[in-house]
């Protein structure tokens, strides 16, 4: 899923990271809810809330002299 379900721009460096959180609390989510996507979606969400967030400051101001800034 990860970076499928939500991307990042580079300069916040969680990509992979948030790919992989994404991973390992579906894989537990799966075993033990009856609901699993609303279970996934409940828990998530505040941290891809949080990311955008980030990416949007990074991406709108001159904190990040990255060159990969999304217009």
């Amino acid at each position: 899923m990860g970076d499928a379900a939500h991307s990042v721009l580079p300069p916040v460096g969680e990509g992979i990271n948030s790919g992989l959180e994404d991973t390992v609390i579906l894989s537990m989510i799966m075993d033990n809810s009856n609901a699993p996507f609303q279970h996934y979606n409940k828990t998530r969400l505040p941290d891809i809330i949080g990311l955008g967030k980030i990416a949007d400051y990074l991406n709108t101001s001159n904190a990040s002299s990255s060159p990969e800034k999304v217009s």
